[in-house]
C-alpha cells in the first residue's frame, strides 16, 4: 500500500477494524472489532521531480521509457495505490461515485504508462478489457472506488512494447 507523505514527521494510524463486511459497506452496519497487529512502514523517497517529471522521460518522438516499478509508483501519486501478488490497484475518493471511478481509472492508467511506457490510449483501452472495478464503501461522505489491473497483463504490455521496438530496430 502506497501513500503520498506530504509532511515531515507524519504519523500513521490504523483503525475501524471490521470482522465482517461485504465488498462494499452500504450502511453503517459492519461487524466492528478491535485490531491488533504489526505494521512495517518504509519511507521510499520520491525520485527527483516528485514522479511525473522524473519518470518515463520521453524520447524525442514516441513513448516514454518505462520506469523501475519501485519508482513508477510515484507517477503523479495523489491517492493511495496498492500492489497485491496479482494486481496493481488504484483508489480514489469523492462524493460522486462516477467522479471517484474516473479518478481511480486515470490514476491506474498513469501508473500503467509509467510501468510500461505504452501510450495513455493503449493503457486506457487495455483497462477497459481487463481491469476490475470495486466499491469498497459508499456509506461515508467520500465514496471509495478501487480499480485493479492484473500484473500479468501489465508485464505483457511492457514486454510487447520492447519486442516491438527490437523488431523495428532490426528492420532498419
Amino acid at each position: 500500500l502506497y501513500f503520498k507523505i506530504e509532511t515531515d514527521g507524519a504519523l500513521f494510524s490504523a483503525g475501524d477494524g471490521h470482522a465482517v463486511q461485504g465488498d462494499g459497506e452500504f450502511c453503517v452496519t459492519a461487524l466492528e472489532t478491535s485490531l491488533e497487529g504489526r505494521f512495517r512502514l518504509t519511507v521510499i523517497p520520491a525520485p527527483e521531480g516528485e514522479g511525473g517529471d522524473a519518470l518515463g522521460k520521453g524520447k524525442e518522438k514516441g513513448n516514454p521509457e518505462p520506469a523501475n516499478p519501485k519508482v513508477a509508483v510515484f507517477a503523479n501519486l495523489t491517492s493511495p495505490r496498492a500492489e497485491t501478488k496479482t494486481h496493481y490497484l488504484a483508489m480514489a475518493f469523492h462524493e460522486d461515485l462516477e467522479v471517484a471511478s474516473e479518478m481511480a481509472l486515470v490514476d491506474l492508467i498513469t501508473w500503467v504508462v509509467a510501468l510500461t511506457g505504452v501510450t495513455h490510449e493503449a493503457a486506457y483501452r487495455t483497462a477497459s478489457l481487463v481491469a476490475d472495478a470495486g466499491i469498497p464503501q459508499i456509506v461515508n461522505g467520500l465514496k471509495t472506488v478501487r480499480i485493479g489491473m492484473p500484473k500479468t497483463v501489465v508485464h505483457a504490455m511492457r514486454d510487447a512494447r520492447f519486442l516491438g521496438e527490437k523488431d523495428a530496430r532490426e528492420e532498419l
